[in-house]
């Protein structure tokens, strides 16, 4: 893939800034609503002029679902544009939106601009959007700016002139203090010219050393955001490929006949979908001959549940994000109803078989005991 200009760059960057700015939120502070229908916005204007075509699926998993669990792929999943549409109406008309929902439509606009090649200039088209994301997060006692990322490209030309303009007046002032002190005649004496230079070695060289310190202390700074971001991005990276990995064999074994008749695996799946109705300790479920029909798909669950509860675990809100990123785009790839019927029948395989597996995350199901970590 080309190299991306710099603008594009430039705007990837501020993005990741405001996504910074919406993860120091608390989870239950609510988000101006401006801001996040921005977002969404932004990310379809500049999805419509795309030169290059990546990470389709991944643009849907962050994105308000079809809702339909039947039919084929492109009427269950939908297709992009038709996703911004939805989510932009869905989020239009919420009362409260939360930092987790800004997050992961955050995430879709980053890698856009990441991943992404354009037919048009990005400034152009993001140009519209730039004063909603600078217009702040909703806080309170007030509204907190984000950092200069979004600022035209004139304004920041200035300011990095007037961090200039600062730091030749601090290197010229020991000169205008000694002239205008001693004068400005140059003198024949050689002794006068070392005084004058020990003079200057005694000003400047402090004044140099904390300016190295300075910018050596920005570059490790600056190092150490890059070596997170990037162990980040490649932790998210690998429990997404992992994820994905058992979702394709998940979805090969729920098209399978079992067994029992001639129904599918999701058919026998769904018959867990109202854990109530389910008399599992009298024995009245046929489990072992679900268990032998279909055994990969308590362990391909259980390895996806395990990465979901790995990245939320770890506590960043970046993290949590891609969690929660995850959990749309099942819901995406297999329906809301079998996600929750897969949580329930896992719970009733562990404990009905005895497995031992004593931790498991149900992000699904509400009716599940100890609903998201069951220890």
């Amino acid at each position: 893939m080309s190299k991306a200009p710099q603008n594009q760059v430039r705007w990837q960057r501020a993005v990741e800034g405001l996504h910074t700015e919406i993860k120091r939120l608390p989870p239950t502070e609510p988000v101006n609503k401006e801001l996040v229908l921005a977002i969404v916005r932004a990310f379809g204007a500049l999805y419509e002029c795309r030169k290059t075509r990546n990470e389709e699926d991944y643009y849907l998993g962050n994105l308000k679902s079809t809702g339909r669990l039947e039919g084929t792929r492109e009427e269950v999943l939908g297709t992009v544009s038709d996703a911004i549409e939805r989510t932009i109406e869905y989020f239009s008309k919420e009362s409260r939106i939360f930092p987790h929902q800004a997050e992961i439509l955050a995430r879709n606009l980053i890698n856009v601009l990441w991943k992404e090649r354009f037919k048009i200039d990005v400034d152009a088209v993001l140009a519209p959007y730039a004063p909603a994301f600078t217009r702040l997060v909703k806080r309170k006692g007030g509204r907190r700016p984000l950092k200069e990322a979004f600022l035209p490209a004139k304004r920041r030309r200035a300011n990095v002139l007037l961090v200039g303009m600062l730091i030749l007046v601090l290197l010229a002032l020991p000169v205008v203090m000694y002239v205008s002190t001693f004068g400005p005649h140059l003198s024949h004496d050689h002794t006068r010219w070392g005084e004058m230079g020990s003079a200057f070695a005694g000003i400047y060289t402090p004044i140099m050393a904390g300016l190295t310190l300075v910018v050596l202390g920005f570059q490790v700074h600056l190092q150490r955001q890059l070596n997170d971001q990037t162990e980040t991005h490649a932790n998210i990276d690998l429990a997404r490929d992992n994820v994905d990995y058992h979702t394709s064999y998940l979805i090969s074994y729920l098209k399978c006949v079992g067994t029992s008749g001639n129904k599918s695996g999701r058919d026998c799946i769904l018959g867990f979908l109202d854990l109530n109705e389910i008399d599992f300790y009298n024995g009245n479920l046929s489990l072992d001959e679900l268990d032998a029909a279909f055994p990969s798909v308590f362990m391909a669950w259980l390895a996806i549940s395990e990465e979901i509860f790995k990245l939320r675990c770890r506590g960043d809100r970046l993290y949590w994000a891609a969690a929660e990123a995850i959990v749309l785009r099942l819901q995406t790839a297999l329906g809301e109803k079998t996600c929750i019927a897969l949580d329930n029948f896992t719970w009733v395989l562990n404990r009905k078989k005895d497995y031992g597996f004593d931790e498991i995350v149900y992000s699904f199901s509400a009716d599940i005991p100890n609903h998201g970590r069951n220890a």
